[in-house]
């Protein structure tokens, strides 16, 4: 099978960059990682509520092996230090077990300091995805979790 995703926006993401300069924002962007597959998103510079045009690099496919396995999303502010060290802005698990195939889904998410049971409130901003399954043999898609990874 295959998952159709979209990363659309973020909202009240917290400012990552506040020691910096005076106006300057977080620059945010998603990372996606699927079964053995990682994926970024583009950059949007100095906005705390990003939205990720049409144009930009924010669509992918992925492909299926397991319909157990969890997508993890998380947003970055991007630093542009030599190592690279960016800061995470916040994080979501996401189950896809429970999505109907050939069915598009608008979702909104919480994101989250981390994956463990914490305070759970949206101060870390929220994540907006549109999601698709696609399969093409639920039998034997639903058989490989029978299977070990």
């Amino acid at each position: 099978g295959k998952i159709h995703l979209e990363v659309i926006k973020c909202d009240k993401l917290p400012n990552m960059d506040s020691g910096g300069n005076f106006g300057i924002k977080t620059d945010a962007f998603a990372s996606l990682v699927y079964e053995d597959c990682f994926v970024q998103t583009d950059v949007i510079s100095n906005c705390l509520s990003p939205r990720w045009m049409p144009w930009s690099q924010r669509a992918f496919v992925f492909n299926m092996m397991h319909t157990s396995s969890q997508l993890f999303i998380a947003v970055f502010d991007s630093d542009d230090t030599p190592l690279n060290d960016h800061d995470l802005c916040g994080r979501v698990s996401i189950d896809l077990c429970n999505f109907m195939p050939d069915t598009v889904y608008t979702l909104d998410y919480n994101l989250f300091p981390t994956a463990k049971s914490s305070p759970r409130d949206a101060k870390y901003g929220t994540i907006t995805i549109r999601l698709r399954l696609e399969l093409a043999d639920e039998k034997t898609l639903v058989l490989s979790n029978m299977k070990p990874p």
